[in-house]
């Protein structure tokens, strides 16, 4: 009988504790995300779209609370993780939004993440 494991039953790799892995379609996601606008409306305020939305329609980073995207979120060339809530979901959640944001820049290291297509928020985020 064999000792070691299938390849199929091997760890998946670490994601920080605020990711989220789904499938879609044989896609895979670190973070829950609408794909497109139709798909985001239960999630998003329309209120918030330009902010949140490039100009082809696509999604930038997002931040959520309770199910809700509540704003977005950047990383500046220096690694810092710059976020901002476009709505007051409350004190609970700009403090955990805060320690998340930390912690991810702390799992990302010297990783840089930088969309070819920034949205609007994105941009003011990095300036």
């Amino acid at each position: 009988m064999p000792t070691e494991r299938p390849p199929a039953a091997r760890s998946p790799p670490p994601y920080p504790p605020c990711a989220r892995r789904s499938s879609s379609a044989g896609a895979r996601s670190t973070r829950p995300r609408p794909a497109s606008p139709p798909a985001s409306s239960v999630h998003l305020d329309p209120a918030h779209r330009p902010a949140l939305f490039d100009y082809a329609g696509n999604i930038g980073p997002t931040v959520w609370w309770n199910g809700e995207i509540v704003g977005g979120w950047a990383q500046r060339p220096s690694g810092e993780i710059a976020w901002r809530l476009l709505g007051d979901p409350g004190l609970d959640a700009e403090e955990a939004v805060t320690a998340e944001a930390i912690r991810l820049a702390q799992w990302l290291g010297e990783a840089r993440v930088t969309p070819r297509f920034r949205t609007p928020l994105e941009r003011e985020l990095v300036a």
